[in-house]
């Protein structure tokens, strides 16, 4: 993760919202369900290869040879 309060909401398991803490559900239940014991930590944006993705910021993927696909509901 690259922000702190996600973050802390996750090592927590709460939130002070309904729509957080609905999130945090199924996250307790993806790891209940898989028996996983989760590490959260703070990954700096830099050093994270999602980052890009996640700003839309899709030139670096592209000029590496990664297909873009549109996918329509």
């Amino acid at each position: 993760m690259d922000n702190n309060s996600t973050r802390d909401v996750a090592i927590a398991g709460s939130a002070r919202n309904d729509a957080a803490n609905t999130m945090i559900d199924a996250l307790l239940r993806v790891e209940a369900d898989s028996s996983a014991f989760a590490w959260y930590a703070r990954v700096p944006s830099p050093s994270n290869p999602a980052d890009e993705l996640s700003r839309g910021d899709l030139d670096h993927f592209l000029s590496s040879g990664a297909l873009r696909v549109d996918v329509h509901s």
